[in-house]
């Protein structure tokens, strides 16, 4: 099945919605707490494998049922599945990339030293 995701890197799990569950006709492996800016709740948890456009299949990810505030978007990828691998945002010439790869790589980008390498240094007062 393929549906429309989000990538949130300040949700700690990932989501689907209510939708995703009854297509999928999913039984509830079991219940959490879900915290929100303003508001908890009590909701269900499922386990469901997860494809990515990168031909990575991530097994088994332990997801929470919620509604998303987003029209159009099924699932929301949280820190459970970007902590597997490395995350890139880039917006080189005005063209932002996004580029997600799993595994990590064993020697990660630090963009700090690229960038202390083109930037001018402070002058000393």
């Amino acid at each position: 099945m393929k549906v429309n995701a989000i990538w949130d890197t300040g949700a700690t799990d990932s989501v689907i919605t209510r939708s995703i569950v009854k297509q999928l006709a999913l039984v509830p492996t079991g219940r959490t707490i879900v915290r929100g800016v303003n508001s908890e709740m009590e909701v269900f948890t499922y386990f469901v494998n997860i494809g990515l456009p990168n031909r990575v299949m991530i097994e088994n990810v332990k997801v929470t049922e919620c509604e998303l505030n987003s029209p159009g978007i099924d699932i929301l990828i949280g820190m459970s599945i970007i902590q597997l691998g490395d995350l890139a945002i880039a917006n080189g010439k005005g063209h932002t990339i996004f580029s997600f790869a799993m595994p990590s790589f064993a020697n990660p980008v630090d963009l700090l030293d690229k960038a202390n390498a083109i930037n001018p240094k402070p002058k000393k007062r």
